[in-house]
């Protein structure tokens, strides 16, 4: 599950350099998504680090993103938050969602490099490992090669302090998501972050919040409660928050 760099000049690792360099360094440097990445970090501050609290020693962090794409912001959260130990979850596969511009991509990507799916999706998870080893070192991240209910079964109940969903964005992807991760997550402390949270006409992927919405309400939470975040505003365009100890520190959620 957890993915290991291969030995340097082996196939396995021809393979993921070329999905680096071809692929997710390209499209991370191009990619709109950066634009909210600055707005997660700071809203994750402001939750864990009260204001005045900036020169006290970084609060340890268990940060679990589930569905890391190019690993983006994965990446900006192990630079922007002190303390923080960052997983990423992801299987790599294509074609699980026709309505994902993402699963098209992985799909075109694979053809690019002329690998089969397995050899893909090994090198895409170990591209991103090499990258983040290359950056940040060895001890604040880690990328788990697998589904989002699957990692979470390897996880201990309460421990998670920081979980940014975005994974299958269908209804029922995120409703086991929520469903498998809640009972890791660090009791009346934990931030939920939840990615591609559209309502209304025209949302792209309006399983999200329907998924959102009905598990909160069956755990007497509203829409009320949701931090939802704008442009130039934390957590971001097409994010929202959930703060278990109550209303969020953000301005924005005020």
């Amino acid at each position: 599950m957890q993915v290991k760099i291969p030995r340097n000049g082996s196939r396995p690792f021809r393979h993921a350099q070329a999905v680096l360099d071809d692929i997710i360094r390209p499209a991370r440097a191009g990619s709109t998504w950066a634009i909210y990445y600055p707005l997660v970090a700071a809203f994750i501050n402001a939750e864990v680090e009260p204001p005045g609290d900036r020169l006290a020693p970084p609060k340890p962090l268990t940060v679990v993103e589930v569905g890391t794409a190019f690993g983006g912001n994965a990446d900006h959260l192990v630079s922007a938050l002190r303390g923080a130990t960052v997983t990423a979850v992801d299987p790599l596969l294509e074609g699980y969602d026709p309505n994902d511009a993402q699963s098209r991509f992985l799909r075109k990507a694979r053809e690019k490099l002329g690998l089969e799916q397995p050899a893909f999706s090994r090198a895409w998870a170990t591209a991103l490992a090499m990258d983040a080893e290359q950056r940040h070192g060895r001890c604040r991240y880690r990328m788990l090669h697998t589904t989002g209910e699957a990692a979470a079964a390897t996880w201990a109940d309460g421990s998670v302090d920081i979980l940014f969903l975005d994974g299958l964005h269908t209804e029922a992807g995120v409703m086991a998501d929520l469903t498998s991760w809640w009972p890791k997550l660090t009791p009346n402390e934990a931030v939920v972050l939840f990615n591609d949270y559209e309502t209304g006409v025209g949302a792209r992927h309006p399983g999200v919040a329907r998924a959102v919405h009905t598990f909160l309400k069956a755990r007497g939470k509203t829409r009320a409660d949701l931090c939802v975040g704008g442009k130039g505003r934390p957590p971001g365009e097409g994010n929202a928050a959930l703060c278990l100890r109550g209303r969020c520190r953000s301005p924005g959620c005020s």
